[in-house]
């Protein structure tokens, strides 16, 4: 009864034993992100994890595309402010309903709500003078752009009743550096 007794005790220990680990949380670094972003959303403090890339061919575009992601504590995304064809000289653009593979010579923006690499939500930007970003910097040794924006959206597909029917982003900025 004791052999029995020993080793019901040995396999509970080692079964909570196995259940108390804990892993550690992927870092903004190790998910490809890098730098910050920041604005007033619906007038609340926002901020995201930004991540571009430089795009120069006819099937994608022309320009840096920059995703400022908002990601809840296990780095999974849960909205997208993304920008597609952003010059590579700095300076001002507005902002157009338009994709990264259109070759129209217009900048992009979209709004997405996502549940991880599910598209549940998504907002198309206001073409008119509010919406704009402007790349103020980008050092091309240390690959870092540096840039503001503002930004209004209305509802295409609404994830659920509580979501508004507009999105606007003002005093926006971003410090990121290109992905390898």
């Amino acid at each position: 009864m004791k052999f029995h007794t020993a080793t019901f005790a040995f396999f509970c220990s080692l079964l909570l034993s196995s259940c108390d680990k804990t892993y550690p949380l992927p870092t903004i670094e190790e998910l490809g992100y890098w730098g910050s972003a920041s604005a007033i959303r619906n007038n609340m403090s926002w901020t995201g994890a930004p991540i571009s890339v430089a795009i120069d061919n006819d099937y994608q575009g022309k320009g840096f595309q920059i995703s400022i992601d908002s990601l809840d504590k296990y780095g999974i995304p849960q909205e997208s402010l993304t920008f597609s064809k952003v010059p590579f000289q700095p300076g001002k653009s507005y902002l157009f309903d338009t994709y990264q593979q259109t070759d129209d010579g217009l900048v992009g923006a979209h709004y997405f709500i996502l549940d991880d690499d599910v598209l549940i939500g998504s907002y198309k930007v206001v073409e008119d003078s509010t919406s704009f970003i402007t790349l103020t910097s980008y050092d091309s040794t240390s690959r870092e752009l540096k840039g503001i924006f503002e930004a209004t959206f209305v509802v295409e597909h609404r994830p659920d009743p509580t979501y508004p029917d507009t999105i606007r982003f003002r005093n926006g900025h971003f410090h990121t550096r290109l992905k390898d």
